[in-house]
């Protein structure tokens, strides 16, 4: 499919709906590809082109923006007044880019059923939100480069390039874990190591003072949700709940887990924290919000080499947002 000049996506991202005022056009191949690498840029068109294709059951807003400003989307899928609220959030760690491209594809398969008048009972009591790249700062540089990193932040350029492992780099551009910045029991985050901002793990010397994480955590907990699905990258394994959340919320979690594990086949370990690493926005769902969470980790390898995953990781994973809708 053609996709939408960048040129114009800047000012389509700054009109709410734009696709209501819009001829729409026939979807006859998938909008979502994934076959080769996905970059932030595509994930900001497909945004649009999903939009255009399915007003009635897609929309999408600015819920931030990374350090280096680059807009941090969430696309509402389903019923924007249903009582049921589901928050997806993926693409916080920069070399899982795999994860965000799936996760565009499921919100893509389900519009496309919605539209054929498939799980219509969904459609109207649920609505997903999904953040599909919650590091986008992080994903560019892994996907493009010093490149992506404006030549007006010399100091950023210098920091990146000091710390290389740049196709396994995992933090923000900043240097900063954004999944270990959360605040529960932030204070006992096990760094591994790690001192100060690096290509992995380094928690920050201070819970929340990420705009990425701001932008998500305030949304998490200003939106009301009934849930929260994480996707990352690597092991399929699903971790339940967390160990320092209440019993109750546990098992909710856990019989989440279990019932997509009854899908996709994916491990469910025993003990939600085999190495207690806490300040993870999982962490924070469940013991500040008090609200279930699961966290998918797709397929067997990072990219490069796990980018001949994404087709398996979605055929495998396709059912998951109907699943936990059905379960809660």
């Amino acid at each position: 499919m053609i996709k939408l000049p960048i040129a114009l996506l800047t000012t389509l991202l700054t009109i709410t709906n734009p696709a209501a005022e819009m001829p729409q056009p026939l979807v006859t191949e998938p909008i979502v590809q994934l076959e080769t690498t996905y970059t932030y840029e595509e994930m900001l068109v497909d945004s649009v082109l999903l939009n255009q294709a399915y007003p009635e059951f897609i929309q999408y807003e600015q819920i931030g923006q990374s350090l280096l400003h680059r807009p941090i989307l969430c696309l509402r899928l389903g019923n924007p007044d249903a009582e049921r609220r589901i928050l997806v959030q993926t693409g916080q760690h920069a070399r899982e880019y795999v994860a965000p491209q799936v996760c565009m594809a499921l919100v893509e398969y389900y519009a496309s059923a919605y539209a054929r008048g498939e799980m219509l009972d969904m459609c109207n009591d649920t609505c997903f939100y999904i953040v599909p790249m919650v590091n986008p700062d992080g994903i560019c540089y892994v996907q493009l480069g010093i490149d992506s990193i404006p030549e007006t932040e010399p100091e950023l350029r210098a920091f990146v390039l000091s710390r290389g492992h740049r196709m396994l780099w995992k933090a923000n551009i900043r240097g900063i874990d954004l999944n270990r910045q959360f605040d529960a029991r932030w204070d006992t985050v096990n760094m591994y190591g790690y001192t100060g901002p690096d290509f992995e793990m380094f928690k920050g010397y201070a819970p929340m003072t990420e705009p990425e994480a701001q932008a998500l955590c305030d949304f998490a907990t200003n939106g009301d949700f009934d849930c929260f699905i994480n996707f990352h990258q690597q092991g399929n394994v699903i971790f339940k709940g967390s160990s320092i959340g209440l019993p109750e919320i546990n098992a909710k979690s856990t019989q989440l887990a279990y019932a997509i594990a009854a899908s996709n086949h994916y491990y469910v370990p025993a003990q939600t924290n085999t190495i207690p690493s806490y300040g993870t926005f999982a962490d924070y769902v469940v013991t500040v919000l008090g609200k279930p969470s699961v966290t998918l980790e797709f397929g067997k390898n990072l990219p490069p080499a796990g980018q001949v995953e994404a087709k398996s990781i979605f055929d495998r994973n396709k059912e998951v947002f109907a699943i936990v809708r059905n379960n809660l």
